[in-house]
């Protein structure tokens, strides 16, 4: 080749501007986690290495945020002291009717569970202490943060952790700067990341329903009832501050597959020998606060409520306080989360 054909090459070489790399279209969620989290520990939130991917194990699908739609996180803070089946039902039953492929518009990525610190709870039982009768076991059961965290880590089923749902590490002082910091890093390469948080409808009364979610509050009949659904109507009450409610056209979330990745009811097991909760039918409705209408209370209805509709902490830990420690574990089955954990942390407790 002459040496002028050579120059001119070369020249058209070096100004060529090299072809742009698109941005991937999705990220995995723990990817995100793990960034935020800022120490080297490794966390596999959803139970999933960060080198593992669906196309070395088909049974794998992590929580996974999408380019050009707003992904959304819904976190649940609680006591959890001790963890019964109503949270898990509440948390099974919000993320199979909000996950994308359920709802693609609300698309929800995961669940993560936030649990109260030591103050937070002693202050609570000495709330209840001044109101409710002493027991001869000791009603006011005070579990430290560890061992709500260990009951509710282990009583999660594994396929719901894969679908998204993740218990976070430290207690609740530290999850806000936690949030900003995923946020952030969500937002840095081009993921939109909104924050809902989860409540019990107890929390959401039609007269006064909490806005305490960053950008809106999810919650949930399937355990307890609401006060703003109306009985024998297809109609909810109308939320004060709020727009009428609206519909939600949802589509079926898939039944999962062999590995229960998916449904929390397709293995076909029953709660006692997986720690499944059978998936339930529900509808999903939206309303939107006067003014700002992003804001958002979302409720997931449940068609067919099968647990106890009193359950809750409150009543675990007076269950606890008035059964003899041989009793315990049939007291507890069927109420709480890990009852062979929970009665063992019992035992430890009366013999000190």
């Amino acid at each position: 080749m002459p040496f002028w054909d050579i120059i001119q090459k070369s020249k058209i070489s070096m100004t060529t501007p090299a072809a742009s790399v698109s941005p991937p279209e999705t990220a995995r969620l723990d990817t995100y986690i793990q960034k935020a989290w800022k120490t080297d520990e490794q966390l596999h939130p959803f139970g999933v290495a960060s080198d593992e991917s669906t196309a070395t194990n088909p049974a794998i699908a992590p929580p996974t945020l999408r380019r050009g739609k707003t992904n959304r996180i819904i976190y649940y803070i609680g006591s959890f002291n001790p963890p019964h089946l109503g949270h898990q039902a509440l948390m099974d039953h919000v993320l199979e009717h909000s996950r994308h492929e359920a709802d693609p518009d609300f698309n929800a990525v995961a669940i993560i569970a936030i649990t109260h610190g030591e103050r937070w709870v002693q202050r609570k039982l000495a709330r209840e202490s001044r109101t409710t009768p002493a027991s001869p076991q000791g009603g006011g059961l005070y579990l430290p943060f560890d061992q709500r965290k260990a009951l509710l880590e282990q009583g999660l089923p594994a396929s719901l952790r894969r679908r998204g749902v993740w218990v976070f590490p430290r207690p609740l002082d530290d999850w806000f700067g936690f949030l900003w910091r995923l946020m952030q890093a969500c937002q840095d390469d081009g993921f939109a990341l909104e924050m809902h948080e989860l409540l019990g409808p107890d929390y959401v009364e039609w007269w006064r329903p909490q806005k305490s979610g960053l950008h809106g509050v999810v919650t949930s009949d399937v355990c307890r009832a609401a006060d703003f659904v109306v009985p024998g109507s297809p109609e909810l009450e109308d939320m004060v501050g709020f727009a009428p409610w609206e519909r939600v056209i949802t589509r079926d979330g898939g039944e999962g597959d062999e590995d229960g990745v998916g449904s929390s009811s397709s293995q076909g097991q029953g709660q006692e020998q997986t720690g499944e909760l059978e998936a339930k039918k529900g509808e999903v409705w939206v309303c939107r606060e006067s003014g700002r209408r992003s804001y958002t209370i979302r409720f997931v209805k449940c068609e067919e409520r099968a647990l106890d509709p009193n359950l809750s902490s409150t009543k675990l830990r007076q269950i606890i306080a008035g059964a003899d420690t041989d009793e315990l574990l049939d007291k507890v089955r069927g109420a709480a989360m890990s009852p062979e954990m929970l009665v063992e942390m019992v035992r430890e407790r009366r013999k000190n």
